[in-house]
């Protein structure tokens, strides 16, 4: 067992699950080709089930813990929720200006609909991942304090199943009115990489056939995204070693501060007289945006990086062991064995 051991492999594709949401909300393709635009944010989908699983399994451990009271919080999830309450507020007032300017600020019924933003539909338009990652782990919590794995399971699928309706499949809600009214023990790399591959196919003859049938209310949910999201995380479990903080930190802002680069990338674009290039060019418009919002990340990361230095000694601060990844394998079969040979050296009649 080590405590400084973890996901590498999770952690670097933390960067190119931010980048495929830049994806979503910049369109690289739409200048070249619509089909080709959708079946790249099809896939960029992947990206926000990502991140939700990624989460769901660093705090699977402290979602029950043995022994707490009912409607005790463990001290892990205690962490979470404190240190995503606090990155939800300060996203908050960093695009409140952005909101103001865009007249998004509601002018009737303004308190429900400030409550309703602040809980369900995010303070901006991509924050909503923050308080929905909130909403979830209190759920998630709820549930697996009063019923067992499965059951629980069950109740977050038909959950999933009622936002379907409400987005992809929104088109079979309409025709149908009635409507209206957990991770494998052993990972093969092989069966996950084949899994992957097959789950993506049947996400795209998802997204494309629903699409021809004119059904989706939006598209970011799909049947085919939950086992995707499953055997991609699965994929990339299997690579072992040292942890990456930078990139974690580093991913996080660049999914928060890209709604401000593209809002800048369009404002030099006006000022240098360079729309057609900026931003009626699909891909070159990404690409702008994509490199303003990792300069911006890979900045102020290094700056927080550095805040944590020892400045005076030279040397950085030791670790906090109490909330390092640690991970421990069990050969079930040599414990077996173990218990065999213990028996074998008893006398006869002792158990």
């Amino acid at each position: 067992m080590t405590a400084r051991r973890g996901y590498p492999a999770v952690d670097r594709f933390r960067v190119a699950a931010a980048l495929l949401v830049v994806c979503i909300h910049t369109a690289p393709l739409a200048s070249f080709s619509a089909a080709a635009d959708f079946a790249l944010k099809t896939l960029a989908r992947l990206a926000v089930p990502f991140f939700f699983t990624a989460t769901g399994f660093f705090l699977l451990g402290e979602l029950v813990r043995p022994g707490l009271r009912p409607r005790t919080l463990s001290p892990g999830v205690r962490r979470f929720l404190k240190k995503t309450g606090v990155l939800y507020a300060a996203c908050t007032v960093l695009y409140l200006p952005v909101t103001l300017y865009a007249g998004n600020f509601p002018v009737e019924n303004v308190l429900g609909e400030l409550v309703r933003d602040a809980v369900l539909d995010g303070t901006f338009y991509h924050l909503w991942y923050l308080p929905a990652a909130l909403l979830g782990v209190l759920v998630v919590c709820g549930l697996l304090r009063f019923l067992r794995p499965g059951a629980a399971a069950g109740v977050c699928g038909a959950l999933y199943l009622a936002g379907l309706l409400g987005d992809s499949w929104y088109g079979l809600a309409k025709q149908l009115p009635a409507l209206l009214a957990g991770f494998p023990a052993r990972r093969r790399p092989r069966a996950c990489l084949a899994g992957l591959g097959c789950s993506l196919a049947l996400l795209f003859a998802e997204a494309f056939g629903l699409r021809a049938l004119g059904w989706p209310r939006h598209d970011s949910m799909y049947l085919a995204l939950v086992p995707c999201a499953c055997f991609l995380f699965l994929c990339l479990l299997v690579p072992r070693g040292g942890d990456a903080p930078f990139l974690r930190e580093f991913s996080m802002l660049v999914y928060v501060l890209h709604p401000m680069a593209i809002v800048g990338v369009r404002g030099a674009a006006r000022v240098l007289h360079a729309r057609e290039w900026l931003v009626e060019n699909s891909l070159a418009h990404f690409a702008a945006v994509a490199a303003a919002s990792c300069a911006a990340a890979w900045l102020l990361a290094r700056l927080s990086q550095r805040r944590r230095w020892d400045g005076r000694s030279g040397t950085a601060p030791k670790p906090d062991l109490r909330r390092a990844r640690a991970w421990a394998e069990v050969d079930l079969e040599a414990v077996a064995r173990n218990a065999g040979a213990l028996q074998g050296c008893m006398p006869a009649g002792c158990r």
